[in-house]
């Protein structure tokens, strides 16, 4: 039987499913040759081996049975793999690819323009159908923007949040030092 490698270096990574282990294990450099090396690991990585980190809850059975919600308590790979990828990539790049690949309400809203597209196509002259088709994106399109704009204005709460521990932190430092300089 052959004994496990544990990967504790960058080096040593391969594959996007080792970064993100690894992420989860060590959390995020961000020096520009680690960032590099990251951004070169994703970038030969298969879309499906990326949509298998980006889809990954937690649940049981997966990757066999991807739409499964019963929780194994193993720990997924979706919120280490999009915070290693907002650090690498850009916010654009980031969201085309949620949209692409994770969005629950993809599937529908490609679904619905293509409808609209085909009857577009075939019966130009009944608007009451386009125009269903159209609000049915309209509200797909809103509705994703909201859980974005939702999930934007958490991360930034979080980020304050972050420097003010930080800030408190440094005043924390700052009186130890006095007290123990004074004594």
């Amino acid at each position: 039987m052959e004994k496990a490698t544990i990967i504790t270096t960058l080096d040593q990574v391969t594959t996007a499913k080792e970064l993100v282990a690894l992420v989860s294990w060590q959390g995020v450099s961000t020096k520009q040759e680690d960032i590099c090396r990251m951004q070169d690991i994703i970038g030969h990585s298969t879309v499906e081996e990326l949509n298998l980190l980006a889809n990954d809850i937690g649940a049981d059975g997966y990757p066999d049975n991807p739409k499964s919600t019963t929780f194994s308590g193993r720990r997924g790979t979706r919120d280490t793999f999009y915070h290693l990828l907002s650090v690498i990539w850009n916010w654009q790049d980031l969201l085309n690819f949620w949209n692409e690949n994770t969005n629950p309400d993809h599937k529908a809203l490609e679904e619905a323009k293509a409808e609209l597209k085909k009857y577009e196509k075939w019966h130009i002259g009944d608007s009451s159908r386009i125009k269903e088709l159209n609000d049915q994106i309209h509200e797909a399109a809103d509705k994703w923007s909201e859980e974005y704009d939702k999930r934007t204005a958490l991360e930034y709460q979080l980020k304050v949040k972050n420097q003010e521990i930080m800030q408190l932190k440094a005043k924390l430092y700052d009186l130890m030092v006095k007290e123990n300089g004074a004594a």
